[in-house]
């Protein structure tokens, strides 16, 4: 019996099938050949490509038209709203120039220039000149300023200031010339800042000579210019020479407003697109007039230039009106490179520059062979003007800003436009920074350890308080801390006048009385306190003027003791010594104050009265609404009469004092003053005042101590300072109601026949001295001085003692004047 399984029905059948139907399937398909095949992939291939191209520019058309609508959108929002910023400005007061005074011409000329006035040729005939101009022939500026509602304060029409040995030797009118404010600073986004120009406002030069240099075709083109690039793309290969860019002057006006200056292919096609974009909204002149007011033409006195009218007062004092065929083929020369070819950086290069674009327009047939001749023959004559954020007075700019910002808020002036005239006087000013810096440079010429000591000055108006002068260090660039206001030093000896004045106020001496100058210690707070005279001598009795002037600090401190401490403190803070205590040591300035405070307190001894300082004399917004700025009512610290005995021992300071380095300054002003040193002569000081103003003067270290006296550092500074001011017969206040008795130096008795040392002092009627003074070399004086003491009521150690005042009331000697009693 088999054992083989049986095969399955169909299952060999439907194989054989399988291969029949593959052998026919293999047996008809067709045969492709290599040239079909070829031209298979060629089909394909070019499908592609087309298919590329088709969405290449179709995306291509896309962008173009996402850029032109940004373009277009960005320039209608430009030119609906332009972004013009008008910043705040701050001015300074209305100033004089008056003969005498030392007033540097250069400097009077940058400051008129920067209020606007014009140079011109023309000194006799006004007609043509601009409202505000200045001929400068020699020694001689003429000065024309215009007839205007807001020239209430100063002069107007034709003036003139001659110089001679480096002070103003005539003026007309012959009083003085009164000019109009100058700007100080200006606040502000200063990138934005623009002074827009027009076509008809300009010279006949600047326009053709942008033309020639930058876009011959301009007003050809539509903003894209194919052949000035492919002329400019063979003068740059072949030549070597970069004489031509290649964008045009609507493109490059397009990269100032819109699409930036870095390098890249992105920021060419934006350019291209908003330069079409400005093309279709402005016509040429228009954009001839914005690029001109908008182009960069480098930077001076750390500030950039935009335009050709910041550019032209910039480099040569005068509007693009008024500009030379030289000066604008100077201001059009510099635009390619502007840093590089700046007249205020490289005189050299700006010159051939210029001569390239004259030759230009020469060639182009624009001006005749002679006209380019003689433009190419002119000097290049800068107007030394140097544009900044602050063009003068920093220090003083910066305090303006503290005291505006407690009225406006913070921020106030930089974040919306007010107009701030302030009370600097420029004159002014421009003295008190020549005498800082050259007082110091002589001092560390002369003492080699003084080397990086700083200075402050400060001058106020003593009639009303007003800041005419601030210098807060010898270099704002270096740093800008402001010593002349926020410094808090010790007054030193500067203090003493007050001291003296509160005892004459009250009473209690008068300038012959006699003060002990011998040693003393005093216990405060369990700690001796044992105080010397700067030149460590003792003199024994010594008048209150002597003490005085010779800035005696034994006698002071006996003095305060009999004033009372607290007392003194009062009398101290009310002169605005906020931080006087009523320590001894108060009697010799110890405690701080600020160069401002001081000279606020000076003010006294200029106008009888202490008047408070302010540095804005006005502030006006948009709206012309003053809000704030002004003078406060002088405050009175004394009697008329205690005020003038004080003054005119401050006078005796320099006559024959401490501060007999300025007699010299006071034979062409009435001066008083008094110098200060601190202990360890840390701090040196020199206040004083003349009939207008008060002048404080500090020199120190920020850190350690300066080793020289007030006479010595701060007293060379402040005799320049005053120098420089015109001279005057006026007078300080003086009191009619004193008399003048001779005395003896000596013993402030009245003087006598043998007097070795009399002078004339000044008294109030009934506080004079009743005895006269005695000759010391022969045997019966010396007797009387070891056996007979004088009786109590004859000593002048204290003419106004209670004792001496209830003897006079009993009637005194006959033929003897009585003094007053104390009040």
């Amino acid at each position: 019996m088999s054992t083989r399984r049986p095969r399955k029905p169909g299952k060999r059948k439907t194989a054989t099938r399988s291969r029949k139907a593959s052998t026919r399937r293999t047996k008809h398909r067709p045969v492709t050949s290599p040239v079909r095949r070829k031209r298979s992939f060629r089909r394909s291939l070019s499908r592609l490509l087309w298919t590329g191209i088709a969405g290449a520019l179709s995306g291509a058309m896309l962008a173009c038209l996402v850029l032109w609508r940004d373009a277009t959108r960005s320039v209608d929002a430009y030119f609906a709203s332009p972004p013009v910023l008008e910043p705040s400005t701050i001015h300074s007061d209305v100033f004089s120039v008056e003969r005498g005074a030392a007033v540097s011409q250069s400097r009077l000329i940058a400051d008129l220039l920067a209020a606007g006035f014009e140079r011109t040729t023309n000194d006799s005939d006004p007609q043509n000149a601009p409202s505000r101009a200045l001929a400068v022939r020699g020694n001689t500026v003429t000065i024309w300023t215009p007839i205007a509602e807001e020239a209430e304060r100063w002069d107007v029409g034709r003036m003139e200031i001659e110089w001679g040995d480096g002070r103003v030797v005539r003026t007309r009118p012959s009083d003085g010339v009164v000019l109009p404010p100058v700007p100080l600073a200006t606040l502000g986004d200063l990138a934005r800042q623009r002074d827009t120009v027009t076509l008809d406002t300009l010279g006949p030069w600047l326009e053709p000579a942008l033309v020639a240099m930058e876009d011959t075709r301009f007003r050809d083109h539509s903003g894209i210019d194919p052949l000035g690039i492919a002329r400019a793309v063979v003068v740059n290969v072949f030549t070597n020479q970069r004489q031509q860019g290649g964008s045009t002057i609507t493109q490059q006006l397009a990269k100032n407003l819109f699409a930036g200056s870095s390098r890249s292919i992105q920021r060419k096609i934006r350019e291209a697109f908003f330069a079409a974009a400005l093309e279709a909204h402005l016509s040429k002149d228009e954009l001839l007039s914005l690029y001109l007011s908008e182009v960069y033409l480098g930077q001076m006195g750390g500030l950039p230039l935009h335009g050709v009218h910041q550019a032209s007062m910039a480099w040569f004092g005068t509007s693009p009106e008024q500009l030379t065929l030289a000066q604008a083929a100077s201001v059009i020369g510099t635009i390619p490179a502007p840093n590089l070819y700046s007249p205020a950086r490289h005189p050299e290069r700006a010159k051939a520059r210029r001569n390239l674009v004259i030759s230009r327009l020469e060639s182009l047939g624009l001006i005749g062979r002679d006209t380019a001749a003689n433009a190419r023959q002119s000097p290049l004559t800068l107007s030394g003007i140097a544009p900044s954020r602050i063009r003068g007075a920093p220090y003083a700019v910066d305090y303006l800003i503290e005291q505006a910002e407690e009225s406006l808020g913070q921020g106030g002036l930089t974040t919306e436009r007010h107009t701030v005239q302030s009370t600097i006087v420029p004159t002014l000013q421009h003295a008190a920074e020549v005498a800082v810096q050259n007082g110091l440079s002589a001092m560390e010429k002369q003492y080699p350890a003084t080397a990086g000591a700083q200075a402050a000055l400060v001058a106020l108006r003593a009639s009303d308080g007003a800041i005419v002068a601030m210098v807060g260090g010898r270099s704002y660039t270096a740093t800008s801390f402001n010593r002349a206001a926020h410094a808090h030093r010790h007054a030193g000896s500067t203090v003493k006048p007050f001291l003296a004045l509160t005892a004459l106020d009250r009473g209690l001496i008068t300038p012959a009385s006699l003060l002990e100058d011998e040693a003393i210690t005093r216990t405060l707070d369990g700690q001796i306190w044992a105080p010397q005279n700067a030149d460590g001598t003792f003199e024994g009795t010594i008048t209150v003027r002597r003490a005085i002037e010779r800035s005696r600090n034994i006698p002071m401190v006996h003095l305060s003791e009999r004033v009372g401490l607290r007392a003194f403190q009062t009398s101290l803070r009310s002169a605005g010594f906020d931080e006087a205590t009523a320590l001894p040591s108060s009697a010799l300035g110890a405690f701080d104050t600020t160069p401002l405070e001081l000279a606020s307190a000076y003010t006294l001894f200029a106008e009888g009265v202490r008047t408070t300082p302010f540095l804005i004399r006005s502030i006006d917004d948009r709206s012309h609404e003053n809000k704030t700025g002004g003078r406060q009512a002088g405050k009175p610290l004394a009697s008329v009469d205690a005020v003038a005995q004080t003054s005119d021992m401050l006078r005796g300071v320099v006559d024959r004092g401490t501060g007999s380095g300025l007699q010299d300054a006071s034979s062409r002003l009435d001066i008083v003053g008094k110098t200060g040193t601190t202990d360890g002569f840390r701090d040196a000081w020199f206040a004083g005042a003349t009939p207008e103003l008060s002048i404080v003067v500090w020199v120190g270290m920020d850190k350690g101590n300066l080793g020289l006296s007030g006479s010595r550092a701060a007293l060379p500074i402040w005799r320049e300072f005053v120098t420089a001011l015109p001279p005057s017969s006026e007078r300080l206040p003086h009191s009619e109601r004193l008399i003048s008795i001779e005395i003896c130096e000596e013993d402030g008795l009245l003087s006598c026949d043998q007097c070795a040392s009399p002078y004339s002092e000044w008294f109030i009627p009934g506080t004079e001295p009743t005895r006269s003074c005695k000759p010391t070399d022969g045997l019966m004086d010396t007797l009387e001085k070891w056996f007979k003491k004088p009786p109590e009521a004859e000593t002048t150690r204290d003419d106004a003692s209670p004792r001496k005042n209830r003897r006079q009331q009993r009637g005194g000697s006959k033929g003897k004047p009585k003094v007053r009693p104390p009040p």
